[in-house]
């Protein structure tokens, strides 16, 4: 594009569309020749000065904090507003330096474009490294631009410095995110295992709680955050004696999700104040809080290198595992109540997953003479 076109346009943004001194012709053949990248960059540069100069602040919040809160209270669920919070902290973690911060720690008027682009690019690096998925990735920088659009929309900032920021296209999905039958085996033994070499009692509760985290996940189909604010008055037992826990999901949308006998009995025998409902079921034994979806994380990481796998799943892996195994003997309807599926279409194509050497043409009982 040549400094004609260039002086054009910028004219055209500085004194805006209506102003006389702006030749429509020459502004059109200045456009004709810029390609997509240059129209989208000079869109951009055209809606932050009118952002800059039109917003008006209509928003009460003058902290940080109380701006995120604001921008939180529009959430569907405490869940999803709870996985927002985690990710801009990240975000406020990376800006600072420091593991744990305040969020009024971080002035939003000091964030750079630059500081954003780093951020992608710190990101995009521990995603190459194998240390964060591509779906992480999204979601963090996702997170962040919708908040600071949302503190450039009420006004309390007057630009956005995410306003360029182009989210990484999602990867092709990895159908093979479900582990095997023996490697579901290898797991439970090692955590099996864990409990009876305990070297102390408290060794042996951890084990104990860590065998139950992983035998939930896999028999119950459940998801990180479901696992970890599961409480005791969660489980019930239904009009034939048999238990269940009720699990609030995505959207707060409730399910019952039958246990096993033998799992309930087992987890019943790990209870430690029998008299209060309101207890965790997983608490972490350094602070006696609720487990976090970190934590959850590492215990399903710890527990596959125990037992030597040579891929570590996540406790997601888990999830399609139990969805994969039970479809072998389980109609479609019945998996996507269990998961909390919509339809019976999500669960078919994201969570059943064929080999290569399974048809159905294999199991109609024909040509096995």
């Amino acid at each position: 594009m040549g400094n004609v076109s260039l002086y054009i346009l910028r004219q055209f943004v500085m004194e805006g569309a209506t102003s006389s001194n702006i030749d429509k012709t020459q502004l059109s053949e200045a456009i004709a020749h810029l390609s997509p990248e240059q129209l989208a960059f000079i869109q951009a540069t055209v809606d932050a000065v009118v952002q800059a100069s039109c917003n008006t602040k209509i928003t009460g919040a003058n902290t940080t904090s109380e701006l995120f809160s604001s921008w939180l209270g529009s959430r569907e669920s405490e869940q999803t507003a709870r996985a927002y919070r985690n990710d801009v902290m990240h975000f406020v973690q990376y800006k600072l330096g420091i593991d744990y911060p305040d969020l009024d720690d971080l002035n939003l008027h000091t964030i750079t474009k630059e500081d954003v682009d780093n951020y992608k690019a710190y990101l995009l690096k521990k995603e190459t490294m194998g240390h964060i998925a591509r779906a992480s990735v999204r979601r963090r920088l996702a997170s962040l631009k919708s908040f600071l659009r949302y503190a450039c929309d009420v006004g309390y900032l007057r630009a956005n410095p995410a306003m360029l920021l182009k989210v990484p296209a999602e990867r092709k999905k990895i159908k093979e995110r479900t582990l095997s039958v023996t490697e579901i085996e290898m797991m439970s033994d090692a955590a099996v295992l864990a409990i009876s070499g305990a070297k102390t009692p408290q060794k042996k509760i951890q084990a104990q709680r860590n065998y139950l985290v992983f035998e939930l996940f896999y028999c119950g189909g459940f998801r990180v955050g479901e696992v970890a604010t599961l409480t005791w008055n969660a489980i019930h037992l239904n009009q034939s004696g048999l238990p269940y826990i009720k699990v609030v999901g995505k959207g707060d949308k409730e399910r019952d999700v039958r246990l096993p006998t033998e799992l309930y009995q087992f987890l019943l025998a790990n209870r430690r104040r029998p008299s209060d409902k309101t207890e965790p079921i997983f608490t972490s034994q350094k602070t006696d809080e609720p487990v976090t979806d970190r934590h959850i994380r590492r215990i399903i990481k710890d527990i596959a290198v125990s037992a030597g796998l040579t891929r570590i799943p996540s406790p997601h892996w888990l999830r399609h595992s139990h969805a994969t195994h039970a479809a072998q003997n389980t109609p479609i309807h019945v998996i996507t109540k269990t998961l909390g599926h919509s339809s019976g279409k999500i669960t078919i194509d994201n969570y059943l997953h064929a080999g290569e050497d399974e048809a159905s043409s294999l199991n109609l009982g024909r040509w096995r003479r």
